[in-house]
């Protein structure tokens, strides 16, 4: 998540528009001591279990450099990128986790993405299979959109100038997308200047349903006219002119639930989109400095991808008791909501589709043709309930004071809490009880396991790093705490298999003050390529210079970032006792010659050295990268590694992150 900081500097320069109204909810933390939350933990699951998890966010490593995830970015918000360990194992850990307990199926809370890239998806995709069980998730808003926060329809030349917004980059989000050495590969070593060469590599809405609906076996039933498919129109609702909804009702077309678990699944569908891409026309894009946001020949041809939206209702039997799970899309927009159409984020208090949660009323209407009042029903949406707007509040609180609605669990955050709101917002009980997931990648990492326990719904939650602030002297030691709302965050029990019974083992205490004798951080058996990091190139001296220097300050840093990756690549071979396979040794003696050149003139990079050369740099550094990834060891001293390393840097990020 990036602060809002950096987008409100950007605003200053090009001015703001409306705000969106939310509502205003009061609420209390369901557990007022940390024997609540553990008395709640200790209870046992009755029959299925299911885990609950969020925003994992794994990103493409190798794509190219963009502006938001560059060098000044990162010295304000340092999860514009996450440290290299997270960078690398952040899905190790989410496999961990999935494996920690046989569990039924899972829930993902949304941002199984965090660039909004297909190669994302595929891995995720594959973490998420591994673990055996069925797995459905609610989409994020980094599920679809460019970095989690806006979608620009408008893509031509790569251009960064703040006129055309901060976030709207016309190929900003394509390079964001294709990894460094498969775009010089197959397009060359060229601008952005044809997205529509590039738009299979990103993963739009329309896009990220479609991978979605693939991964889950729903497209290829479909292909294979195993089902029955729903269509209506919902052409007279503002904004979803050409639009209508496609439903499969699994029991009805098969007589059978789908994974075991889904009955119902509805999304949308353009009438001019039938594989899930969203084509450009190309003929009269416009290139250089000049704004396109109004140009019809230079828009998607779906229009408005963040539109769309995805309603799945899941089955289960918990014991005796009989639970439908509604999966709604909470980071899909009507017109005047969370995103204009241009694509810009709405206002300086939130930042687009980041902190702007909506159900439209064509989305209403399809949960409510879903929706039951025999069943306990859980809600399951990606924005916690402060996020969302008057008009969709609305619709929520009809969920809970018309139907069985149980729980309402969310994501987003990356803070996690536990909270009951009042209906009304200003009397009566606390009834609505919000379940907020914290992140799989940033510290607390966070889990829960629901199920059903003398017939009430248990969320068991733990923590793979320490609920506290890791202070000295420990006696100083201080519970983290929630940010929305503001909570203290001892609602979960420190699982400490890991930080305890193996990282602190085999690797040291983690100390916050001197870590430098563990192996992630010191210099023990680390890639000779370490001694030639190169020095940052001053942002605005770069930026004051030209487009060439512009783009050199990206690549040094890039380059910089990727000799951290492999150094963290080297120390896991060495680790893990299995050598370098020699393909990556001669690579790297090859790498470190290049480096040499470039260092050398990393004082004077406006002089003697060419643009493509620090590009011919940054591409040999992500083809060892790449060949790195491809041989990393995998026993048992290998997984330990890349877990402990990982949770690591996930508290040390933390740590950074909150001084």
């Amino acid at each position: 998540m990036l602060k809002k900081l950096i987008w409100i500097a950007f605003y200053v320069l090009v001015g703001c528009s409306s705000t969106v109204p939310h509502i205003t909810l009061e609420s209390v933390p369901v557990f007022e001591e940390e024997s609540d939350a553990l008395e709640e933990n200790r209870k046992t699951i009755d029959g299925i279990k299911v885990l609950l998890i969020a925003d994992n966010q794994k990103a493409l490593v190798t794509a190219e450099p963009i502006l938001e995830q560059g060098n000044i970015v990162e010295k304000i918000a340092n999860t514009a990128h996450r440290k290299p360990a997270l960078d690398a194992f952040s899905l190790d850990v989410l496999s961990y986790i999935s494996k920690k307990d046989k569990f039924d199926f899972i829930l993902h809370g949304g941002d199984i993405l965090n660039n909004s890239c297909t190669w994302e998806f595929k891995q995720v995709e594959k973490t998420l299979n591994n673990s055996g069980v069925p797995w459905f998730v609610a989409p994020g808003n980094h599920d679809g959109y460019y970095l989690g926060i806006t979608s620009p329809i408008s893509i031509s030349k790569r251009i960064y100038w703040p006129g055309n917004g901060p976030l709207d980059e016309r190929a900003g989000w394509a390079q964001a997308c294709v990894d460094v050495k498969t775009k010089t590969d197959e397009f060359g070593r060229v601008t952005f200047s044809n997205y529509a060469t590039y738009q299979t590599y990103v993963a739009d809405k329309v896009s990220f349903i479609g991978l979605y609906l693939d991964a889950i076996g729903v497209n290829s039933a479909i292909h294979k006219r195993d089902l029955t498919v729903d269509i209506e129109e919902i052409s007279n609702n503002l904004g979803y002119e050409g639009y209508s909804v496609n439903c499969v009702d699994f029991e009805k077309s098969t007589g059978a639930l789908h994974k075991g678990y889904m009955s119902n699944v509805c999304w949308t569908k353009h009438e001019n989109n039938d594989d899930f891409i969203n084509s450009l026309k190309t003929d009269n894009i416009k290139e250089g400095w000049t704004t396109i946001l109004s140009d019809d020949d230079s828009q998607w041809e779906e229009r408005f991808p963040w539109r769309n939206f995805l309603v799945q209702k899941l089955k289960a039997k918990f014991g005796n008791k009989s639970v439908d799970i509604i999966i709604v899309d909470t980071a899909s927009y009507s017109p005047g909501h969370a995103l204009k159409p241009s694509g810009w984020m709405m206002d300086l208090k939130s930042y687009g589709a980041a902190d702007n949660a909506h159900i439209s009323i064509p989305q209403w209407k399809v949960i409510k043709g879903l929706i039951t009042k025999e069943n306990d029903t859980i809600i399951l949406g990606h924005h916690p309930l402060v996020d969302f707007d008057i008009e969709s509040y609305q619709r929520i609180q009809e969920l809970f004071t018309d139907y069985q609605t149980v729980r309402y669990i969310s994501g987003d955050t990356h803070n996690g809490y536990e909270v009951k709101f009042r209906i009304d917002g200003s009397a009566g009980d606390y009834t609505v009880r919000e379940t907020n997931l914290g992140s799989t990648i940033d510290a607390p990492i966070e889990y829960a396991v629901a199920g059903y326990s003398e017939g009430e719904l248990l969320t068991k939650r733990y923590s793979l790093t320490p609920m506290k602030n890791i202070l000295e002297p420990a006696a100083l030691s201080v519970y983290k705490r929630s940010k929305k709302p503001n909570t203290s965050k001892h609602y979960a029990e420190f699982d400490d298999d890991l930080w305890t019974d193996v990282c602190s083992i085999k690797f040291g205490k983690y100390r916050k003050t001197d870590r430098s004798s563990d192996p992630f951080n010191s210099g023990v058996n680390s890639s000779p390529l370490t001694n030639y990091t190169l020095e940052d190139v001053h942002f605005l001296k770069a930026w004051m210079s030209g487009s060439s220097s512009f783009f050199i300050e990206m690549y040094v840093y890039k380059i910089n970032r990727l000799i951290s990756l492999i150094e963290i690549y080297s120390k896991l071979h060495s680790y893990s006792g299995i050598p370098k396979p020699a393909t990556i040794v001669a690579k790297e003696r090859k790498v470190e010659n290049t480096l040499v050149k470039l260092k050398s003139k990393n004082h004077n990079y406006l002089d003697g050295i060419s643009k493509e050369d620090w590009y011919f740099g940054m591409e040999e550094l992500t083809e060892l990268t790449l060949m790195y990834e491809k041989n990393l060891p995998s026993n048992k001293k290998a997984q330990d590694f890349k877990l402990c390393s990982a949770i690591y840097e996930a508290e040390n990020e933390y740590r950074t992150n909150s001084l």
